[in-house]
């Protein structure tokens, strides 16, 4: 992720639509501090002390393993979850920097990746430096043309694979001023 301003609340990346699910996303104030939540009949919120900076590039990961959540910030685990029950509906639709109930994302998003059945860290590693690819048990994978780190192209393109859709009456568009 690559902020590019500090609205409340941005959701970065998850299910959390009602009915909710996951989600991570920043704090509710204008610190962006890491932050995750998941719904399992109880709203499960942790804010990590760690602030996502502006005007950088951090890497974000979450992992949910059994009863027990992890949110990564650039390869270190800055938050945790116990006491985690099956999640009420994964059903919901994916969004990518936003929901219909809190601010969008301000800033870029790439090489958002959702894998099911696998998980793929389980202690602090060294963030990938290449574009992600699609690993065992991948339901979902965006990797942006061109390289994100070419922020001065006006246009962006999205490929979709296998079964992908899109609704084009669910998509909303925030162009903010490229850095």
């Amino acid at each position: 992720v690559y902020p590019t301003g500090s609205p409340s609340q941005p959701v970065i990346f998850g299910q959390w639509t009602s009915p909710y699910s996951w989600a991570i996303l920043l704090s509710n104030d204008a610190n962006r501090y890491a932050r995750m939540l998941f719904y399992d009949g109880s709203y499960r919120d942790q804010v990590s002390s760690t602030v996502v900076p502006l005007n950088q590039w951090s890497h974000m990961a979450m992992v949910k393993d059994g009863s027990n959540g992890t949110l990564y910030v650039n390869g270190n685990s800055v938050a945790t979850q116990a006491g985690l029950s099956t999640l009420t509906d994964t059903n919901v639709p994916l969004t990518i920097g936003g929901n219909s109930s809190t601010a969008g994302f301000q800033g870029y998003v790439a090489d958002a990746r959702f894998v099911v059945g696998s998980k793929l860290y389980t202690t602090n590693f060294t963030p990938p430096v290449a574009p992600l690819t699609a690993v065992t048990n991948t339901k979902f994978l965006l990797n942006p043309e061109p390289a994100i780190s070419d922020l001065s192209q006006s246009n962006m393109a999205l490929d979709f694979y296998g079964n992908a859709a899109v609704d084009l009456s669910l998509i909303h568009i925030y162009e903010p001023t490229r850095p």
